[in-house]
């Protein structure tokens, strides 16, 4: 590229880029656009200046211009089960609810990842589905479409093969069941996945409509990490059009990062309790993403993925560590050694001190081993209030709860142990126990599994922790007898 006419040519190529396919490149980012020109006109074999002008002469709509530029200036990093909090909701709260509501009418399933890349996404979004809907008759069809402007990730989408960093997030029982290893290439995705998602190459900012969105009307589309790359107006531009193909009562998903709030809601999207996710307009219903009571064997909890409110505390008079190290260390001794009421008496001075965690959590445990649950409660919420992202503070207050016959509130603990860490054996199988208890067998069943998935990592022996020294061999025994009686009640029934 002649250097004199450089900057003229990115900024003209840049404006054109902004028209045709939304990307933005302002001037600080032009490294980037010539570093993507270059590269592209090496595909090409052609010089650098050469393909510039052609670019700026011929249509890029060119079949061959177009396809090497974007894939040199678009991003391919992503990965199967990407967020786990927001997969979680869905597996949890959104799919439950969905399918009993298309099992009731007999309407289909739609689902759009609009921006999917290499099919990470919507392959995600089927595995979730297909667990879901595993032995059950429905009554109605699932369809799943993954859409990029960048025809390279596409290709290896439909492929379907994909490396062990691909599936990085992906949870031990789908990587077990739906993937098998090829030789050194990494991983196959099984058929009954890939046959679920249909992919097709599309412009969000295109003024064209192609026939697989015509007449379709999607439950949920996804527009993650996409509209960061827009100006304002090719965004706005992008979210009208996704507006149009949304139901009214569906969900448009986007990355929290890619675009203001305010701009969202002032298209008519009214947020849901989750952020990055907008319904299609405000509704006088509770939404689908918010607490639902028990009913039949859907449990639908509240978003576990907030922030927690923490209560105000006043300001501790701080103690020398090596006091309170000592202290600690002594309560500790006493409490293992089932001295309550010293273990007790050395906490209580450890937390009149100083704001001390581990302090609030010993005395927890020393109530709830006295059966003073409101107080082992309380104490268990304190700690929790000032490290909200320690899943052990969680399991105890999930096993307080359960000694004292609140269901509700220790499945939803166990839920926000397993946002912190989804591998904790000990949370899945108590959610399954719990949710066995309440009739819920179908979210039983999914965290039996789980945890079922996740002790064949484990050796026969070895003690899985937060369990009460129980061993993986007397775990998966334990599991075992739940499913075997939840198939003989399926077959009563």
């Amino acid at each position: 590229m002649d250097s004199s006419n450089k900057v003229q040519h990115l900024e003209e190529l840049a404006e054109l880029i902004t028209r045709q396919i939304g990307l933005y490149f302002p001037k600080e980012r032009f490294g980037d656009l010539e570093r993507g020109v270059r590269a592209a006109a090496h595909d090409l074999n052609l010089e650098t200046g050469t393909y510039v002008e052609r670019l700026l002469l011929v249509s890029l709509e060119d079949e061959k211009l177009l396809p090497s530029l974007v894939h040199h200036l678009t991003v391919g990093e992503t990965y199967f089960f990407r967020d786990d909090s927001l997969f979680d909701l869905l597996r949890l709260s959104y799919f439950p609810k969905l399918l009993a509501q298309k099992q009731s009418e007999g309407n289909d399933i739609w689902l759009w990842s609009s921006a999917c890349c290499s099919g990470e996404e919507p392959y995600s979004l089927a595995i979730l589905l297909k667990m879901l809907m595993e032995g059950h008759t429905w009554n109605f069809r699932v369809h799943v479409i993954g859409s990029d402007l960048n025809g390279h990730f596409l290709n290896k989408a439909r492929s379907g093969i994909y490396s062990s960093w691909s599936l990085r997030n992906t949870p031990v029982w789908a990587k077990n069941k739906f993937f098998h290893p090829i030789n050194d290439r990494g991983f196959q995705l099984n058929d009954d996945i890939r046959e679920l998602v249909q992919f097709y190459q599309y412009n969000l900012v295109s003024s064209d409509t192609p026939s697989w969105l015509a007449s379709t009307k999607f439950d949920l589309i996804f527009c993650r990490n996409v509209l960061m790359y827009f100006d304002q107006a090719k965004t706005i531009q992008a979210l009208k059009k996704l507006s149009g193909y949304l139901g009214e009562e569906s969900f448009l998903i986007l990355s929290p990062t890619d675009v203001s709030s305010q701009v969202v809601t002032d298209l008519g999207f009214g947020p849901a309790m989750f952020s990055g996710i907008y319904r299609k307009k405000e509704l006088n219903q509770e939404s689908a993403f918010q607490r639902k009571e028990i009913t039949d064997d859907i449990l639908v909890i509240e978003p576990l993925f907030e922030p927690p409110v923490i209560a105000p505390v006043e300001a501790p008079v701080i103690a020398p560590l090596p006091e309170v190290a000592e202290l600690y260390r002594q309560a500790q001794i006493q409490f293992s050694a089932h001295n309550y009421e010293e273990a007790r008496t050395l906490a209580l001075q450890i937390v009149q001190r100083t704001l001390h965690i581990g302090g609030m959590e010993l005395l927890a445990r020393i109530d709830a081993n006295c059966r003073n649950f409101k107080a082992a409660l309380d104490w268990c919420q304190k700690a929790i209030n000032l490290n909200p992202q320690n899943p052990s503070l969680y399991m105890l207050f999930a096993h307080i709860c359960e000694e004292v016959h609140k269901d509700k509130e220790a499945i939803a603990a166990l839920q926000k142990v397993l946002y912190l860490d989804r591998n904790v054996i000990s949370a899945h199988y108590l959610i399954g126990k719990i949710a066995t208890k309440l009739g819920l067998i179908q979210l039983a069943h999914h965290h039996f599994m789980d945890a079922l998935w996740l002790l064949s990592e484990y050796g026969a022996n070895d003690v899985i922790p937060e369990s009460g020294d129980i061993t993986a061999a007397v775990l998966s025994v334990l599991i075992e007898e739940h499913l075997h009686a939840e198939e003989h009640t399926n077959e009563q029934g």
